[in-house]
């Protein structure tokens, strides 16, 4: 009589424990150093509060229209060649 009862069992695969990142205070520190260096007062930096740039010399206006009206809200993204095309 076989007493192997393997063979009835599923397969446990054990998956390893994700390593713990022991970095996460030098990650942290470099974090606030790049914010910290980021130009707040530039013309750009001020455009930057009410929109973004579209990477093609115009700007996507962030603001929702209080009134009301339809404005050009970017639901989405789609590819466009090589490039990313905002979708309303």
């Amino acid at each position: 009589m076989n007493t192997d009862d393997s063979k009835n069992q599923p397969s446990q695969t054990q998956t390893p424990s994700p390593t713990p990142n022991t970095n996460t205070g030098q990650v942290l520190s470099d974090l606030a150093n790049t914010m910290k260096s980021v130009d707040t007062k530039s013309p750009e930096a001020k455009l930057n509060t009410t929109s973004i740039s579209d990477n093609n010399g115009g700007r996507i206006e962030l603001n929702e229209d209080k009134g009301g009206n339809k404005s050009n809200i970017i639901r989405g993204v789609e590819e466009n060649n090589d490039a990313i095309k905002g979708v309303e």
